[in-house]
Formats: structure tokens, C-alpha cells, sequence
């Protein structure tokens, strides 16, 4: 009698093992950010930012800031007036139309919509970065 009952259940969890369907593969995080290539522009009279996107997700953030046009009431003369922050950056895009941006010391949330990126954070919507073609 006992060897009935195991031979039921070996024969039981063998056959159940067999018959279920493989669990499909989920797509890597980092396939996704080729399609985000290329060169994407943001500027205004006091600032602008341009960040280079290569194929394998890396790349550059650039951001230019004239302090005496982004904050004059703390601007004082003799005081530098300009910044100029550079980075490598690291693209992850956690969703379909998410995008993170990390550069050495910050990172950048942003919404994809077509050829624009929103840049979002806790106090809502931001600068927008528009994908650019290099004139050659």
C-alpha cells in the first residue's frame, strides 16, 4: 500500500511538472534605451542642457547656468556669474515611457513622448528636453 501511494505522488508531480507552460522572459531594463540615442536640448535665457545619449546607454549631461538671468537678487558683482556642470550619465528606463537619467552626483526623472522629454520630480513637471539631429 505505501508504495502505491508514492508511486501516485512521483507520478503526479512529474506529470504536473511537464505539462505547464515555460514562464515567459521579461525583457532587460537596459534593451529598451537605443530607441534614446541621440543628442536632446533644453534652453531658456538663463540656462541650457544638452545630453548626448550613445547606443549602450551612456553618454554626457551638460548644463550651462547664468546666474545674474536665474537668480539676479542673489547675484552680487564680483561674484561668478556662470556654472558649467558636465557628467557621464547612465540611461535606465524602468518603464516604457520612463526614463532615468543619472549623472555623477544626480538623477533625473523623465516621461518619453515622442521626440520630448519631461523632466518630473515631487513638485511636478519640469524643464522639457527635445531630441535634436546634428547639423553636419
Amino acid at each position: 500500500m505505501p508504495k502505491t501511494y508514492f508511486f501516485l505522488l512521483f507520478g503526479g508531480v512529474f506529470f504536473s511538472c511537464q505539462s505547464q507552460p515555460p514562464a515567459p522572459e521579461k525583457p532587460e531594463v537596459t534593451s529598451r534605451p537605443f530607441r534614446l540615442a541621440g543628442s536632446w536640448v533644453q534652453h531658456n535665457k538663463s540656462m541650457f542642457t544638452v545630453v548626448e545619449i550613445d547606443s549602450d546607454s551612456n553618454g554626457t549631461y551638460t548644463l550651462f547656468l547664468d546666474y545674474r538671468q536665474e537668480i539676479p537678487e542673489y547675484w552680487k558683482p564680483g561674484d561668478v556669474p556662470y556654472s558649467l556642470y558636465k557628467s557621464p550619465i547612465q540611461v535606465r528606463v524602468p518603464e516604457p515611457n520612463r526614463v532615468q537619467i543619472y549623472t555623477q552626483h544626480f538623477r533625473f526623472d523623465y516621461y518619453l513622448d515622442g521626440d520630448t522629454l519631461q523632466e518630473f520630480d515631487k513638485m511636478g513637471l519640469q524643464k522639457k528636453l527635445v531630441r535634436i539631429e546634428p547639423y553636419n
